[in-house]
């Protein structure tokens, strides 16, 4: 079984390559990774958010002060992995939409200002 607390501590120090996301999928114990929130950087694209299930669980992870941490974690004993699963996205989805709502409100709070050309020939 897969210690998700020490699976997480062994990404790197920022947002992970979603490359890496794929090869962890690979392995037995990982039932899912994915990415939530990706941006390209450089070459690759990078996660910042990601959901990532074992049999014992599935944590919704975000990456913030140099540091993962689990942002939520949905149990996974006796429970179907798709259950899981879907539960996991479900938290995953709303607090990315909370997230999205937020940035929405500080970009409306700062009203276009227009500057008139003609203005500076007063001064």
């Amino acid at each position: 079984m897969v210690d998700e607390d020490g699976l997480l501590n062994s990404f790197p120090a920022s947002p992970i390559p979603t490359s890496t996301l794929r090869e962890l999928e690979e392995h037995d114990a990982i039932r899912a990774a994915i990415p939530m929130m990706a941006r390209s950087h450089g070459n690759q694209e990078v996660a910042d958010r990601i959901v990532l299930q074992t049999d014992a669980a599935a944590v919704v992870a975000g990456y913030a002060d140099d540091a993962w941490m689990v942002e939520h974690r949905v149990d996974g004993e006796n429970r179907d992995p798709d259950d899981v699963f879907e539960e996991a996205m479900f938290h995953a989805q709303a607090e990315q939409e909370m997230m999205v709502d937020e940035m929405e409100e500080m970009a409306d709070s700062h009203a276009e200002v227009e500057i008139d050309p003609d203005a500076a020939e007063d001064y």
